[in-house]
């Protein structure tokens, strides 16, 4: 090798060492900022969790439900007002066996949740309208928490080898709540007007107010202000009792048999545990009048 290429070897050689030498120093510093940017965001992300404030309803179980149901929601781009319909309408607000503690299974999910279950009676619709008894194994829950909380992993992941069997309730893919309880029907539930019910029950109690944006992503607390199940909020409610027809409820709220219909979606058929929401009546209006 002559001594011009040597010294051109030599150089090389220096300058592969510098470059390496700051290449670590590069990389070094390089995930030293990483690394505090990565602990500023934690915190920055931290810092900007907000709260939203919501004044509490007249109703004490719809007020369980919006904080966890708006937190949830919101978390996993699902709408907040669909939801707790699903859970009003599942649970009779509330009031079944099922949704009642130990059980808290608001939802009516069936199998087991960590190993928890419980046999109950249940209807089935077998697509035409028409309501069979069945009896069959239910998830145990430790709080209604747990329970929204399962329901939104369902809509999120599917179900058994059809993973996005429920991403037409997402809010990214739809385009109102409405797309989102059309799709429910015939697949969450058999009743072949699920997705009606569940428009009227969030129509009546303004439920919409509880959803954020698709896309929102940032996580949000929710608290409710006011006298907790106490408020007036100028509607009235009546829930379905066994042997009742839409007569009766019709003279429970103050409104015709056709208003009573119209509340049902233009159906006969009601059933115990059935919640009927409507605004209340001035003094001068008369209830129903029983047919002749």
């Amino acid at each position: 090798m002559t001594a011009g290429r040597k010294k051109q070897s030599k150089h090389m050689r220096e300058m592969a060492h510098k470059s390496l030498k700051m290449g670590s120093i590069i990389l070094g510093s390089a995930l030293s900022i990483a690394a505090l940017d990565a602990y500023h965001h934690v915190e920055t992300v931290s810092a900007k969790e907000n709260t939203v404030h919501f004044a509490a309803t007249s109703n004490p179980f719809l007020n369980q439900l919006i904080p966890h149901a708006y937190e949830i929601a919101n978390d996993n781009d699902l709408y907040a007002s669909v939801m707790m319909a699903q859970a009003i309408l599942e649970s009779g607000w509330g009031q079944s066996g099922l949704s009642l503690p130990p059980y808290n299974n608001l939802f009516g999910i069936k199998g087991n949740y960590n190993g928890q279950s419980a046999v109950f009676d249940t209807l089935e619709d077998d697509g035409t309208g028409n309501y069979y008894g069945i009896k069959d194994g239910f998830r145990v829950y430790p709080s209604f928490h747990e329970s929204l909380e399962d329901y939104a992993d369902i809509l999120r992941h599917g179900i058994s080898g059809a993973p996005y069997f429920y991403a037409g309730t997402w809010k990214s893919n739809t385009n109102s709540y409405q797309d989102a309880t059309a799709w429910l029907t015939g697949r969450y539930a058999t009743d072949t007007s699920y997705g009606t019910k569940l428009n009227q029950i969030i129509e009546a109690n303004d439920l919409t107010k509880y959803d954020t944006p698709a896309g929102s992503g940032k996580h949000s607390n929710a608290t409710l202000t006011g006298n907790h199940g106490s408020q007036s909020t100028g509607r009235q409610s009546y829930t379905v009792q066994p042997g009742d027809g839409l007569f009766t409820v019709a003279n429970r709220l103050g409104i015709t048999v056709n208003e009573a219909r119209r509340l049902n979606g233009g159906s006969d058929f009601i059933y115990p545990g059935q919640q009927f929401t409507t605004a209340k009546k001035q003094a001068s209006q008369k209830p129903a009048t029983k047919p002749t």
